[in-house]
């Protein structure tokens, strides 16, 4: 079903084409030869085109594959239009005028070129639109899609386009796409820098190691990092070894970024990175950073104990206004090897705190509660055991295995065994004690955490500039569930590296609709999720155009008001659409031109193969010649007789006797009748005659002497 859908009976019969192969269930053509990378060589492109006709030999059922394939023939003898009835143009248009707007389509083909450029557009599109990586479901998905490619293409062409595009390339378009947001002067203020890891299923990528995914598996995993600007344009990314930890992939992006004029003013990270060499590394590229501590480092404890009853308390001049949140600032070092005290914003969310407190006293009481059911039914279980072996315990026989008694063993869950212990070995010496100093600085803790900065500034501000990381956050929501790349299905390093780039433009082209839709948003006074990225997507996706009775192409205008403010915010011109269909109807239009004249050459060519020439047989006599001259005087136009390749065949006379044909070889000699038969002279050496008075000699043994065994 995924190389073509199945045969159309509604569509006429139509002749099976010459070289097709003709099976009881299906008709089959062979389309040339592609690369197999399971078996690792080129195999036949055989696809289905219909179903044989039972009733009529050589007819059969057209599918949707052979009216792609034969598009004349299909017109010529079914009377249709080999397009398709509906094509979908809301998203091409709206990426059309994104890649156009912010140059992406300038750096793509400046490096990749326009056909390979289609081709990196047309998945994306893919990756936008149905939320998956798997390149064999593209060509039929698609197919009901206006495409930047003249057609679109089965998986063994995206199989073959990702593992031919060079690391090389891919490093160049990285440079030109930075100095493009050089060149439009991006705010980049703060930016945000993360990795993340994906599932990789290839054991021969170079990147995949094993490792624990995001995802909660364990298996072989890559790692990937973005650096993301102040209002959430991605600037660059990269693809590093699964095993790497991203502290120190970050130095391969600063070298990378510093020589091209990024005027990045500060780097957002994750707690990831809050080491002193991670940061030192930072400051080498940005003046300044933000970073979240965790409740190990010095600073976060320093500040906790200096400043957190007063964030605990409803104090009015700590409040981050607008927010539910109590902040404050103090000073400190970070880590115990830091060379000189920073700035440490200490903060406790009311509601997060109270939700993440309440949560860890319900796992603690309900760990309490299963250690006491599972002591009383230990405790049943004794004593119903007790009483069914009392009469065993006095035989000498041996106990079987099943009479043995289970142990007495209570466990902890891993999540609160820091608080609470066992004692005892039996149900009557049971006890648990609960470390209630442990809890409740444990509990005083949660809601409680630390932004550290290079640079003074209030707690107001360093929690706005950490919040920008909302930005990097969603285009990691983006790559692994928006585009469908939470597990990546590839062979090599190279079609890896190729498929991340995709995804990398795929990123690109989905901020701009996202800052659009947060735009239609803002204007309408809502939060409604209608006007989120998934959404305006699926709006584009409904804008098509259906096909006319003349064979063109005409716009639907049903679902047009939807999308009208999305174009608006993309900066399209008011008839984008209409201009969309024009230039659509013209790509067919000159496609089925190129068509048509490929036929005339192919019909051209066969006629021209069937009249073949072919060499009088004899020569004829005047009298005959003329006679033919004057019988082909009648016609208009006389054809002349073309000249016979090669010597004339000498005609045989009817009359003249067949002389025998001449032996072959030399003739054999004669036998003299009445000379006697020579007896025939022996092959090979004559034999030796042995003397009977002569002593036999005893036959030298064979093989190596057998080695007599030691006794």
């Amino acid at each position: 079903i995924l190389e073509g859908f199945m045969s159309n009976d509604f569509h006429p019969k139509v002749p099976i084409p010459e070289g097709a192969v003709v099976y009881s269930d299906r008709v089959c053509f062979v389309f040339g030869q592609i690369f197999s990378e399971k078996q690792n060589r080129n195999i036949l492109n055989r696809k289905q085109i219909g179903t044989p006709c039972k009733d009529e030999p050589g007819m059969m059922f057209p599918n949707n594959q052979y009216m792609k394939s034969f598009p004349h023939e299909f017109e010529q003898y079914t009377g249709m239009s080999s397009l398709v009835d509906r094509l979908s143009i809301g998203l091409f248009a709206a990426v059309s005028t994104i890649i156009d707007d912010i140059g992406l389509r300038s750096c793509l083909e400046s490096v990749f070129g326009a056909k390979r450029t289609n081709s990196i557009l047309d998945y994306a599109m893919y990756l936008m639109s149905y939320h998956s990586n798997a390149s064999e479901h593209f060509e039929y998905r698609m197919e009901e899609q206006l495409l930047f490619s003249e057609r679109t293409y089965s998986d063994s062409f995206w199989s073959a386009f990702f593992s031919k595009l060079k690391l090389k390339e891919i490093r160049q378009f990285k440079t030109i796409w930075a100095k493009k947001c050089a060149e439009r002067k991006i705010n980049m203020g703060y930016a945000s820098w993360d990795g993340s890891n994906d599932d990789c299923d290839s054991k021969k990528t170079e990147y995949a190691h094993s490792g624990k995914a995001k995802s909660g598996t364990s298996g072989k995993i890559f790692g990937f990092m973005y650096c993301v600007a102040e209002d959430g344009t991605p600037i660059t990314y990269d693809v590093y070894d699964g095993s790497e930890p991203d502290s120190n992939e970050i130095k391969n992006m600063i070298s990378f970024l510093k020589p091209l004029g990024i005027g990045i003013e500060g780097a957002i990270i994750d707690r990831g990175f809050d080491s002193q060499e991670c940061l030192d590394q930072l400051l080498l590229l940005v003046d300044d950073y933000v970073v979240k501590l965790k409740e190990r480092t010095e600073g976060f404890k320093y500040a906790a104990k200096e400043k957190g009853d007063d964030i605990r308390s409803l104090n009015r001049k700590l409040r981050i206004p607008h927010k539910r949140i109590i902040g404050t600032t103090v000073n400190s070092k970070f880590f115990s090897n830091s060379r000189q005290k920073e700035w440490v914003h200490i903060y406790y969310d009311f509601e997060n705190g109270g939700e993440r407190a309440f949560t860890l006293l319900d796992e603690v009481d309900g760990a309490i509660d299963d250690i006491k059911k599972y002591v009383a039914a230990y405790s049943e279980y004794e004593a119903k055991w007790e009483e069914e072996h009392k009469e065993k315990k006095d035989s000498k026989k041996k106990s079987k295995k099943d009479d043995v008694k289970k142990a007495f063993s209570p466990s902890v869950p891993a999540k609160v065994s820091q608080y609470i212990k066992i004692k005892g070995n039996t149900p009557q010496t049971f006890e648990i004690e609960v470390d209630d100093k442990k809890l409740d600085a444990d509990l005083g803790i949660k809601g409680i955490y630390a932004i550290g900065t290079h640079k003074e500034m209030s707690a107001e501000k360093a929690l706005c500039y950490y919040q920008l990381r909302d930005h990097i956050e969603k285009v990691f929501d983006t790559i692994k569930t928006m585009l469908g790349f939470r597990r990546v299905r590839t062979e090599t390093t190279d079609s890896l590296e190729s498929r991340m780039l995709v995804a990398f433009v795929a990123t690109i082209i989905v901020a701009e609709l996202e800052r659009a839709s947060k735009e239609i948003a803002k204007e309408k006074h809502s939060s409604n999720p209608k006007f989120d990225t998934c959404m305006t997507i699926d709006h584009l996706l409904a804008v098509h155009m259906s096909l006319l009775s003349n064979s063109t192409y005409g716009l639907q205008r049903k679902s047009l008001a939807k999308v009208r403010d999305v174009y608006k915010k993309l900066n399209a011109p008011d008839d984008v659409l209409e201009k969309t269909v024009e230039a659509a109807n013209a790509r067919f239009q000159k496609k089925r031109k190129k068509e048509r004249e490929r036929q005339k050459q192919k019909t051209s060519k066969s006629s021209h193969t069937k009249q073949k020439s072919t060499a009088d047989q004899a020569t004829d006599t005047n009298e005959n010649t003329s006679t033919n001259q004057n019988t082909n005087a009648q016609d208009p136009e006389p054809k002349k007789a073309k000249r016979p390749r090669g010597r004339p065949r000498k005609m045989k006379d009817p009359n003249e006797e067949a002389k025998p044909k001449r032996p072959r070889g030399r003739p054999r000699k004669a036998k003299d009748p009445n000379e006697e038969n020579k007896p025939k002279r022996p092959r090979g050496r004559p034999r030796k005659v042995r003397n009977p008075d002569e002593e036999t000699k005893e036959k030298r043994p064979r093989g190596r002497p057998r080695k007599e065994a030691i006794v």
